[in-house]
């Protein structure tokens, strides 16, 4: 049986653990009975219902008073995704994301606050989940450049929000955080009612990222030309829509200094140069693995 002990792991203040028969679940003690009273627990799904929200997998949702909770499967990625499914052989993933999910704001830094983390036996493996409160009224930047691409969305705020992205992207990397899949889908931006407030980001999809002491520059430029290559993947798969401008403007975000600027600038742009190599991997998971629902 997975208990609390078995898995060597210290929740953070406000969480507790909850034992079931097949399953364990760390939940935020502040939300404990809203997830109960919705049938939510360390062996039942409850009143789960369809979310219109999108993520690599469907989402569901739980209602719990006045607030809406997202819940998340885990499933894996890469080549073999469409074999390996949801099943999973360790069962700390959503644990260890919670974990980092709280160091990030405890940093500052806007994520979805976890409410529950759960992993439930089924049969010889681990159905992983993660239940986070939802930020209503927000749409990832993949979205947004979507939309625009389409003619559905203008362009007049999108300035802020590209400048916004890169200094959620610098304030992670200033507090040692390495985002496995840093990209536009995983970027939430609400939509504000006023058109001077400043845009609110908040950072999605933690699982496999590390919390460091300190994120060395090798990595901060690894996580960035990745970020990039996605981008222009996405570019000539979709046609043009992100001008020079609008990429200054993102690294101006995560980097105030022109001449530092520009160094950076330089750097991912030598980093391009291994996109084909990258290009065939991304072929290839498409190929085998079936097409990320928010890439549709």
């Amino acid at each position: 049986m997975l208990t609390p002990d078995s898995l060597q792991l210290e929740l953070p203040s406000g969480y507790r653990w909850v034992q079931g028969e097949q399953g364990l679940m760390a939940v935020f003690s502040s939300a404990a009975l809203a997830l109960e009273a919705a049938g939510f627990c360390p062996d039942s799904d409850g009143a789960l219902i369809e979310s219109d929200a999108v993520g690599r997998r469907p989402l569901e949702e739980l209602r719990g008073g006045e607030e809406s909770f997202l819940v998340r499967r885990f499933s894996h990625g890469g080549l073999l995704r469409w074999m390996t499914g949801a099943r999973f052989l360790d069962p700390r993933r959503p644990f260890l994301e919670l974990l980092l999910s709280h160091g990030l704001i405890e940093r500052g830094v806007q994520t979805p606050r976890v409410i529950a983390a759960r992993a439930r036996r089924k049969g010889l493996w681990w159905e992983l989940s993660l239940v986070t409160v939802r930020v209503e009224g927000a749409a990832d930047v993949g979205r947004w450049i979507a939309e625009i691409r389409q003619g559905a969305r203008t362009r007049r705020s999108f300035a802020s929000v590209l400048t916004a992205f890169g200094v959620l992207v610098r304030s992670m990397h200033d507090g040692g955080f390495h985002h496995a899949d840093l990209q536009p889908n995983n970027v939430l931006v609400e939509e504000r009612t006023e058109s001077k407030e400043e845009p609110r980001l908040w950072i999605l999809d933690l699982d496999r990222s590390e919390q460091v002491a300190e994120l060395e520059k090798s990595r901060r430029l690894s996580n960035l030309g990745r970020l990039s290559r996605f981008v222009e993947r996405r570019e000539r798969e979709r046609g043009a829509c992100l001008t020079l401008s609008d990429r200054m403007r993102f690294l101006r975000g995560y980097e105030p200094l022109r001449v530092s600027r520009h160094a950076l600038w330089r750097s991912l742009s030598l980093k391009a140069d291994s996109s084909p190599r990258h290009g065939v991997g991304w072929w290839l998971e498409r190929l085998f693995g079936g097409v990320d629902p928010r890439e549709k």
